[in-house]
């Protein structure tokens, strides 16, 4: 296991729904490559500080997403794109509340609504033709 880089950190939290402070309860620094390409997750089991809800955070670099930029002298700076995924991954989390059918106030103020799903129509069995 790798030495653990400090103590917390703001994390998306599943349970409230935005960035918290986490504390960090397990770090593990995976390192991959070769001469032409390096990557390197950094794994982090996390818990919420609001909630106490337990999570795994990944943030992933490698050396085939990399942007440059000039720096204040004039030199190169390469500055590494990390990409950061989180278990449960988003899209298996629940439904936020305000989310819901319903309608929503345009820019314009006109009043907008969500299609309903359609409960009188009788639902259509494969042998029926």
């Amino acid at each position: 296991m790798s030495k653990l880089p400090e103590t917390k950190k703001r994390a998306i939290c599943e349970r409230c729904g935005g960035a918290r402070n986490c504390e960090i309860l397990r770090y593990y620094q995976q390192i991959e490559g070769d001469e032409d390409f390096q990557a390197h997750t950094n794994w982090y089991i996390l818990k919420c500080l609001g909630c106490d809800d337990v999570f795994v955070q990944t943030i992933s670099t490698n050396s085939e997403d990399q942007e440059h930029d000039s720096g204040p002298n004039g030199e190169t700076v390469t500055i590494d794109i990390e990409t950061v995924k989180y278990w449960p991954a988003h899209l298996k989390r629940k439904r936020p509340e305000w989310l819901h059918w319903g309608a929503i106030d345009a820019e314009n103020g006109e009043r907008l609504t969500s299609p309903q799903p359609d409960t009188k129509r009788p639902a259509i069995r494969a042998d029926d033709n």
